[in-house]
């Protein structure tokens, strides 16, 4: 089909974006605590969120520095940093209920 013929669709969520950060942050933190658990638990929290939250923060700021069609938003800092706070709540849940993935 010529791109022409294609119809255009104008549906938008709103606030995709920021489920779209919140749920990659959560899944990249979950991964990412899991791969470190198998050493120490002490290790995996902390290794993970230090690992976690520096990504986010540094890609917001370079988005600004490097970039002109990207920008800095504190909206996506703050989904990225829910997202590893719900990763670490659902960490802590398979934890403690003895669950292993």
């Amino acid at each position: 089909m010529p791109k022409a013929e294609i119809p255009k669709v104008d549906f938008q969520i709103p606030h995709l974006d920021k489920v779209v950060h919140f749920t990659f942050y959560m899944m990249m933190y979950l991964i990412l605590q899991w791969e470190i658990f198998k050493y120490s638990l002490k290790q995996a929290i902390w290794g993970a969120v230090l690992y976690t939250l520096t990504l986010a923060s540094m890609t917001e700021v370079m988005q600004k520095l490097f970039t002109t069609t990207r920008s800095f938003e504190l909206l996506d800092l703050f989904a990225n940093s829910l997202g590893i706070v719900a990763g670490i709540l659902c960490f802590k849940l398979i934890v403690t209920k003895g669950n292993r993935i």
